[in-house]
């Protein structure tokens, strides 16, 4: 996978769980509900965690990039990836599409003892060092077949490996694109290249975010019993938990892909101002 993909990949799933008469609920409201789910203080791992990764990367060449360029390319990441854009915009959608008894139903199970443990769960689990000592552990973790049937049960509620996958597509057609422009005119490959190029990848990329949601889906509730899991799947199964979820999911989706666009169209016209 590329390098866009795989954070990609690994940021998306900090949302998967955050997680009547209709009327549209307050702004406030929704925002008290991102913030007692514990969606608000993960979306603030996001500059941290897209610098961390690209910092990663980019101290793997060595002398190729000198340490002002790396300065500025991390800031690009920063200026890239705001997580106040995505709070907001997220805020906006549950305000419009959540109804008074939906955000009700919400606030019980996240006012209870075990609503708030996951939330704390999660949370800890969308730093960093938490993503590092999952991947660390992942094979212990993997093994645990009661766990892991759990987690494949739970990324189907949202088809999460699908919205992954598109996102994915559409942020690897912006940086190809983007990087391509930066090559000779008649030396530029057209956009059904590009496309065919990262549709041959898609298969297998499917088995990989599928994987790694799996994974992610597991580590965050290690230490929750059985009949804790249970009492959580069985929320989450809901129909107030379900729209919410996927209304996150989705809206965190189409910003991860409009600011990697964002981010590799400041990538080329630093690299073409630089000659």
């Amino acid at each position: 996978m590329t390098f866009i993909q795989k954070t990609l990949l690994v940021f998306s799933f900090f949302t998967l769980f955050s997680a009547a008469s209709w009327a549209a609920i307050p702004a406030n409201e929704a925002n008290q509900l991102m913030t007692r789910s514990g969606y608000v203080e993960q979306m603030k791992q996001i500059p941290d965690m897209f610098e961390g990764m690209m910092g990663a990367q980019l101290q793997q060449l060595g002398d190729d990039i000198d340490a002002d360029d790396l300065q500025t390319i991390l800031g690009m990441v920063r200026e890239s990836y705001q997580a106040e854009i995505v709070v907001t915009s997220a805020e906006e959608v549950l305000a419009k599409k959540l109804n008074e008894d939906e955000a009700q139903a919400l606030k019980t199970w996240f006012n209870t003892p075990l609503g708030k443990k996951i939330s704390r769960l999660e949370v800890e689990a969308s730093t960093a060092e938490a993503q590092q000592d999952m991947q660390m552990n992942a094979a212990t973790l993997m093994a645990n077949q009661k766990r892991l049937a759990f987690a494949k049960r739970v990324e189907k509620l949202i088809n999460a490996t699908d919205g992954a996958l598109a996102t994915l597509r559409y942020a690897s057609l912006a940086g190809m694109s983007a990087t391509s422009a930066m090559q000779p005119e008649d030396k530029r490959p057209g956009m059904e290249f590009l496309e065919a190029q990262i549709d041959s990848q898609l298969p297998v990329i499917r088995v990989q975010i599928e994987q790694a949601m799996w994974l992610n889906l597991v580590y965050p509730y290690r230490s929750l019993t059985d009949a804790e899991l249970e009492a959580y799947e069985n929320f989450l199964k809901t129909p107030a938990a379900l729209k919410y979820n996927t209304l996150l999911v989705n809206d965190l989706y189409d910003h991860l892909g409009e600011q990697t666009k964002a981010f590799f169209q400041r990538l080329v016209t630093f690299f073409q101002a630089k000659g």
